[in-house]
């Protein structure tokens, strides 16, 4: 049992370090050409420094640097990068900035020049703006928070009062911000058409995990020598499952807390002596590995550690994909990482069923 599980673990290594997320998409050269073909899209920080192209027909990725090519598109992301140098607290950066709004208010997203995101906001005049995203950052000052909304809402007043009204202190998220530059468009715009020619969905910045619940039972089988015991029990747990496709294509990490009975016997030298049982909350950690998607199926392996027992288990499942949600079904197997559990008389493993639901 110890052998498989390692052998999952191992394959799961070998996934992870393939560090390729190819997505369909194109370049703009600085000749206006467009070229298509894949593009590996990785983490936001990395996306803004550089570009790997492979084009149609080829099997080797070239490498661009902003300026290099005019831009990128992401066909299957709808994420759309140019080339911007821009200055944030006296710095110049040349990167590719992601569009977030395209129109009369230009505004670009640009990650890995601080700890949050910064968003540039860009006029019809070609005035540019920086905004910080504080949402997160809470060790940052009150003043800095409170004077990077007054700037915006200074620099949004010139145009449109009802836009900076719209600045939040407390909110300078991708949503608030696509709001604000809408709510500019749409109040600048002289026309009957639309002023907005690009807009971000930021529901993909939403895409980043799970949660999910689930219900089962393990069979459970105490060894001592040459005697085994075994027994089922029930278990119920809950989990998170953080998307890291961005990083390594097809792959996120599980984080679960399970409630399930154990059984384990109170005498190490008398094995017939008699058992206990009794319930215990553990923990789980799972890197997971998509390997199959069609038709709304997905199949999936799984490896990981669990503790308090110093565990391993791996397992393979199945994901039905509903309009409401992700049904879940896991076949487990779980291994003392140890000769001797501090459980059980001896060393202990389960197999486990479960049906859950991600939500």
């Amino acid at each position: 049992m110890k052998r498989i599980i390692l052998l999952f673990s191992v394959l799961l290594s070998v996934i992870a370090f393939a560090g390729e997320n190819p997505e369909h998409g194109y370049i703009i050269t600085n000749q206006n050409d467009t070229i298509f073909g894949m593009i590996d899209y990785r983490s936001n920080a990395n996306n803004v420094k550089i570009c790997n192209f492979k084009s149609e027909g080829s099997d080797k990725y070239s490498v661009y640097k902003p300026f290099e090519i005019v831009g990128y598109y992401v066909t299957s992301k709808n994420n759309y990068y140019i080339s911007k140098s821009l200055e944030y607290k006296g710095k110049n950066y040349n990167v590719f900035a992601e569009y977030m709004m395209k129109g009369a208010m230009n505004v670009y997203r640009v990650a890995g020049i601080t700890k949050n995101d910064v968003y540039f906001f860009e006029n019809e005049n070609g005035e540019i703006m920086p905004y910080c995203d504080y949402t997160d950052m809470e060790t940052a000052e009150e003043s800095d928070i409170r004077k990077n909304a007054q700037n915006l809402a200074a620099f949004l007043a010139k145009s449109s009062l009802k836009a900076s009204d719209e600045v939040d202190v407390r909110n300078s998220s991708a949503k608030q911000v696509i709001k604000i530059a809408r709510t500019y468009n749409e109040d600048v715009c002289k026309s009957n058409d639309s002023c907005i020619e690009y807009e971000y969905n930021a529901k993909n910045d939403d895409d980043s995990g799970a949660f999910f619940a689930y219900i089962g039972f393990l069979r459970f089988r105490s060894i001592n020598g040459l005697a085994i015991k075994s027994n089922n029990v029930p278990v119920i747990g809950v989990g998170y499952e953080v998307n890291t496709s961005r990083y390594v294509k097809n792959t996120s990490v599980q984080m679960m807390a399970e409630l399930g009975g154990y059984s384990y016997y109170d005498d190490e030298d008398v094995w017939d002596k008699g058992n206990k049982s009794s319930s215990l909350v553990v923990l789980k950690l799972a890197p997971t590995f998509k390997f199959y998607e069609k038709n709304g199926i997905r199949l999936t392996i799984r490896s990981g550690v669990s503790t308090p027992l110093l565990c391993w288990f791996a397992g393979i499942g199945a994901e039905i994909v509903t309009s409401s949600g992700i049904i879940m079904f896991n076949i487990d197997a779980t291994s003392d990482v140890i000769e001797a559990s501090r459980i059980a008389s001896g060393t202990w493993e389960h197999y486990g069923i479960k049906l859950g639901y991600k939500f």
